[in-house]
């Protein structure tokens, strides 16, 4: 069974939307026997959405401007000749591969890039709020929403390709800084949760942090860091 998030429904529907008033206005003939076009298209209505925020996935892992693109490279590789010059058809055809191959090195140096900012920018946040227990009895409310902007939830490379990562991102963040700044939050906020349910969710990804600082073997879902933000979340709605 094939599984797509709502975003990715979403993102399809925008996309049937669009090529309906095309449609609609007569313009669809532009797309008219050019597959490879097509293809170029939707990838981009994708590929726009997903970086303004919709983040459409298959099985919750593969991005759908991923997928979006591998439709642009199988239009390039059935794409036939019709009749033009041998050498001018290859060369449009080289151009093509050369596109997609600069699209793809965009999108994920650029979606890195924005992960590597938002870690920086945390960890920095981190680093400088007010850690005395005299700041935290006055200012409660503000030590939370300070708190809110350290968290970061890393890229899926960085999450299951690590060792691929990085190679390929030599001075990018580390599961030593990620680890690091992890440790550094639990530590501040452990003893300071209002809500004592609370404690209990910090659990896993707390054992993750300790073990790689021990051992260096890091490994832990998604889950445990979608828990710390359900926990800052709460502690922010109960200092409101």
């Amino acid at each position: 069974m094939v599984v797509f998030n709502i975003s990715a429904f979403l993102q399809a529907l925008i996309i049937v939307i669009i090529l309906g008033i095309f449609y609609l206005v007569g313009f669809n003939s532009f797309f008219e026997g050019n597959g490879i076009l097509q293809m170029y298209f939707i990838h981009l209505v994708v590929a726009f959405t997903y970086k303004a925020g919709m983040k459409g996935r298959l099985f919750w892992i593969i991005p759908t401007w991923l997928i979006s693109l591998c439709f642009v490279l199988m239009a390039v590789m059935l794409f036939s000749n019709t009749g033009m010059n041998e050498t001018v058809f290859k060369l449009i055809k080289g151009l093509n591969y050369f596109i997609i191959l600069f699209l793809a090195y965009r999108m994920i140096f650029g979606l890195n890039a924005d992960f590597v900012k938002e870690f920086r920018n945390a960890n920095l946040v981190l680093k400088n709020i007010n850690k005395t227990e005299e700041y935290f009895e006055q200012n409660k409310k503000e030590f939370w929403i300070q708190i809110s902007h350290t968290f970061v939830y890393p890229n899926r490379f960085f999450l299951y390709g690590y060792p691929a990562y990085k190679i390929i991102f030599r001075n990018s963040v580390t599961q030593q800084d990620f680890a690091e700044h992890y440790r550094m939050l639990i530590d501040l906020i452990k003893d300071r949760l209002t809500i004592l349910s609370n404690r209990a969710k910090l659990g896993s990804l707390s054992f993750a942090v300790d073990n790689y600082l021990k051992t260096g073997e890091y490994s832990h879902s998604s889950n445990s860091l979608k828990n710390i933000a359900e926990v800052i979340d709460l502690e922010n709605k109960a200092t409101t």
